[in-house]
């Protein structure tokens, strides 16, 4: 796809943890204006016409706090208190050839998604035009990480890659499963990693090499360890550390420096969605219906919570509340502290990520629905799309993206 229009997009919001900058090119030549058009599609002539002074202008430029990866922040809270909610109509669609499952980003006016037509995608946050398209060999369900002018993202060929934001291939590396799950930042005192795990294996496949792995920003191996299973879920990184859940109930905390274990907790149940850690307590469900919070620090219990269906929905943390969505279809709200708050009733199942704004949290359903609530549990609205709804959205200034398995991104303002 080429480049149809292009836009001067801006950043607002130093000092945040992930952050990029920079216009969106292509892989594909852009479109060449006319002799007599100006880079942003003005003419520069001379006009006699009079401007309407009542014509609302065209938002061109789009100023907002990054969404650079899979639940916001590196510690995957899924909270954002600055963004405040859409009003739930369809600004624009972007369709792929692929189902999407993964989860988009946004960083500097740009949505960035990767579809199961193994591809990664840049779109315009505004106009929902394609800026480019880089293919990969598999399926892309990882969720982009915008950090240091580049896109990381995993894909089923077992390779992450690195893509600068024209859209080409910085450097890839190659390991032993499907990178599935979102890659993310890990800021240490000597240098920044990228962190992520890998999934299951074809045949063939010996159980040591199933492996959480920290690269530098070049593509070099910083360390690996070691889980002897298969990682389906993004890790967590915060206080220093890596929390990573293997499939099979396993909770590791990872030193994020030297990739040296700090303790591990295990139950029965499996573990396919991710953790989210804030004050010191990290967070996660089961396929039991168990949720619960461990200490940071060590292998201690602090709560736990009976949902009573599956949970593959990772949960969002605020300051006093938990949400998360079970196999059942119902939406949890829990206290920090694990007591029920409310719950909310979806048709399917909830496998997406909720994310929290300024007033309401949003998540999306397998019945095909992404639903906005306030934070009392009341509907604010909903829209149909589709197919199921896994991607977990992204949230900006009065604006929500996310995606569905009929191939589309949806932007909603």
């Amino acid at each position: 796809m080429s480049t149809t229009r292009r836009r001067i997009l801006r950043l607002a919001g130093a000092g945040m943890a992930v952050t990029a900058a920079g216009c969106i090119g292509g892989n594909d030549e852009p479109e060449e204006p006319d002799d007599d058009t100006a880079p942003n599609g003005v003419d520069d002539g001379e006009t006699d016409e009079e401007p309407d002074d009542d014509e609302e202008p065209l938002e061109t430029v789009l100023v907002h706090e990054p969404w650079a990866t899979y639940a916001g922040d590196p510690a995957n809270t899924g909270y954002a208190p600055d963004a405040e909610p859409p009003e739930g109509e369809l600004d624009w669609s972007y369709g792929t050839e692929g189902p999407i499952n993964s989860s988009p980003v946004v960083v500097d006016g740009t949505v960035y998604v990767g579809s199961n037509d193994n591809s990664l995608h840049a779109v315009d946050a505004v106009e929902g035009e394609a800026d480019w398209t880089f293919g990969t060999g598999s399926s892309v369900q990882s969720s982009p990480l915008v950090a240091d002018e580049r896109v990381f993202v995993g894909s089923d060929d077992n390779n992450l890659y690195a893509v600068s934001l024209d859209g080409d291939e910085d450097w890839r590396f190659s390991g032993e499963g499907p990178v599935r799950a979102s890659p993310k930042l890990a800021e240490i005192e000597l240098r920044d990693l990228v962190v992520f795990g890998e999934d299951r294996f074809g045949g063939g496949a010996t159980g040591d090499r199933r492996s959480l792995q920290a690269v530098r920003l070049d593509g070099t191996t910083e360390w690996t360890f070691r889980t002897g299973e298969y990682i389906e879920s993004a890790p967590a990184v915060a206080y220093g550390n890596v929390y990573v859940p293997r499939h099979d109930g396993f909770v590791y905390s990872v030193d994020a420096e030297t990739g040296d274990q700090n303790w591990f907790h295990r139950e029965t149940a499996s573990i396919r969605a991710s953790p989210a850690v804030r004050d010191r307590r990290v967070v996660y469900g089961d396929t039991a219906g168990v949720v619960r919070a461990l200490d940071a620090d060590e292998d201690e219990v602090l709560w736990s919570y009976d949902a009573g269906a599956g949970v593959r929905s990772s949960p969002s943390l605020t300051e006093d509340t938990v949400y998360f969505g079970d196999e059942s279809g119902t939406f949890h709200a829990l206290t920090t502290d694990g007591e029920p708050v409310w719950t909310f009733e979806t048709g399917d199942s909830v496998r997406s990520s909720p994310a929290v704004g300024d007033g309401y949290v949003a998540f999306g359903s397998r019945d095909g629905n992404v639903y906005a609530l306030d934070l009392e549990g009341d509907e604010l609205w909903s829209y149909e799309t589709g197919r199921s709804v896994v991607s977990s959205p992204a949230i900006i200034e009065g604006r929500l993206y996310v995606g569905s398995v009929d191939r589309n991104l949806y932007a909603f303002v």
